[in-house]
């Protein structure tokens, strides 16, 4: 929630969430929310709890990438980059 609210005040170029958040909502929320505000924001969904049926949800609602836990910084570095460039 704190992330949507942050959001209103400046455009991100990216979000990145976890899939479970300790908050009524999930990461996918968070990045559709997100979405409808900033039709360009990037997302990236990083989760330890990986399925294929997570996966397809992700990529249904428009999440640009997908990291699973646990990941390097250079595996982070190369999702960033990749989202950034789909701009």
């Amino acid at each position: 929630m704190e992330a949507i609210e942050v959001s209103r005040d400046f455009e991100p170029d990216i979000q990145l969430a976890d899939w479970m958040l300790r908050c009524e909502m999930h990461g996918i929320e968070v990045g559709e929310a997100l979405r409808g505000q900033w039709p360009d924001l990037r997302s990236l969904l990083m989760t330890g709890f990986s399925t294929a049926d997570l996966q397809s949800e992700a990529e249904r609602v428009g999440i640009d990438g997908f990291l699973e836990k646990p990941f390097s910084l250079e595996d982070l570095s190369v999702a960033i980059q990749d989202a950034l460039a789909l701009s």
